[in-house]
């Protein structure tokens, strides 16, 4: 009976604490506290639209999560070229295009080693995953840095260090 008793709390615990399943995640850089959680899928599209500070125009980057879990900068909308955005290509640079009130700088693909976002006063942050819309200053406060990324996550550290769920789960 004692053995029973003992695999079963072992089969407990070992669910309870082994990370098994991957999540998107947002989390505080600092401390690494949990703020937000979606569902992970395989090559997951989602964007980050904020507010440039010299040009006042907003500009929205695009991003996908690879299978390794690294974090790539796809493409960028902005309104305007100017100090601090992209400036007009020449034939050797990557493609650009028009769309809707946006130019379009395509295939930058370029690996982000640590996604860290700094959460500004002013910027209006804003994640766009799933066809929702959630400003970051409603997750962490203004002056916060955050990280987004991609991990497992066990029952315990959802339960007990998250914050807010993603109706997608």
């Amino acid at each position: 009976m004692s053995g029973i008793i003992l695999i079963i709390i072992f089969l407990f615990s070992f669910l309870f604490f082994k990370p098994l399943k991957k999540y998107f995640i947002i989390e505080t850089a600092k401390e690494g506290r949990i703020l937000f959680i979606h569902n992970y899928e395989p090559e997951m599209n989602f964007g980050v639209s904020y507010i440039h500070s010299v040009n006042k125009s907003k500009i929205i980057d695009y991003f996908f999560l690879g299978n390794n879990n690294a974090v790539y900068l796809s493409y960028s909308l902005f309104s305007s070229f100017g100090a601090g955005v992209s400036s007009y290509p020449d034939e050797s640079q990557k493609p650009f295009s028009f769309e809707k009130d946006f130019i379009k700088y395509e295939e930058i693909n370029r690996i982000i080693d640590d996604f860290i976002i700094f959460i500004g006063t002013e910027a209006e942050h804003t994640l766009l995953i799933s066809s929702r819309e959630i400003k970051l200053n409603k997750l962490a406060a203004p002056m916060t840095n955050i990280r987004i990324r991609a991990g497992k996550l066990s029952l315990v550290k959802i339960l007990f260090n998250s914050t807010k769920w993603s109706r997608a789960l």
